[in-house]
């Protein structure tokens, strides 16, 4: 079996059997692979994740390498986390806190009938997002994040990823034009040339 399901609860019981384990062979514990699999929508995480993707897709560039969107543009409803199991992750995961999203693995469902793809949350410590226990649904245990697709297509409650690309205006709108008869709207005449208007002042002189 690549996964099961388990309760929020279970990962009390497996923090206590991992810390003694560890204790004897740490190293033999981090052989095992084992991954904690969910579903968040936490929008802080979806924040992330967008500008992960965006980041690393090309379609998104111009030709001098500008991104084309923003994380405005994107909407993405839900992503499957990939998070690597031990004592410690367990601790602060069920924390205040949460376990830093910097290099765990996710998996979305891409626009336009690309399917299940999957990116790492990479370089972004900046950011220092976290995730904790409560955010995540659908938990289970896997063995390594080999089967983050095969999860996400079967517990995925969400939309696919969707680009709303904004329409901007490229020029502002312009003031109303003089009507063909030689009047704005309102009736008032329009200014003749600088020489029809000597001309008539000197006519008028001229009586």
């Amino acid at each position: 079996m690549d996964f099961y399901e388990i309760m929020p609860e279970d990962l009390s019981d497996m923090y206590k059997g991992l810390r003694m384990v560890e204790r004897l062979s740490p190293e033999g514990v981090a052989n095992l692979d084992i991954h904690l699999y969910g579903i968040t929508s936490d929008p802080k995480v979806l924040t992330i994740a967008k500008e992960t993707i965006i980041d690393g897709l090309e379609d998104y560039y111009d030709e001098e390498g500008t991104p084309t969107i923003t994380e405005e543009d994107v909407a993405l409803s839900e992503v499957a986390l990939a998070i690597p199991i031990s004592s410690d992750v367990i601790w602060t995961m069920t924390g205040r806190y949460g376990i830093d999203l910097t290099q765990l693995g996710f998996a979305y469902e891409g626009s336009g009938g690309e399917g299940i793809r999957e990116a790492s949350f990479m370089s972004m410590a900046y950011h220092r997002s976290t995730v904790t226990l409560n955010a995540l649904r659908n938990l289970v245990l896997a063995d390594g994040n080999y089967h983050l697709k095969e999860y996400l297509m079967k517990y995925k409650q969400g939309q696919p990823m969707a680009i709303n690309k904004k329409v901007q205006r490229e020029a502002p709108a312009t003031a109303p034009s003089a009507s063909p008869t030689g009047t704005v709207p309102g009736g008032t005449p329009v200014v003749g040339s600088m020489r029809d208007l000597l001309e008539g002042f000197l006519d008028r002189s001229s009586r």
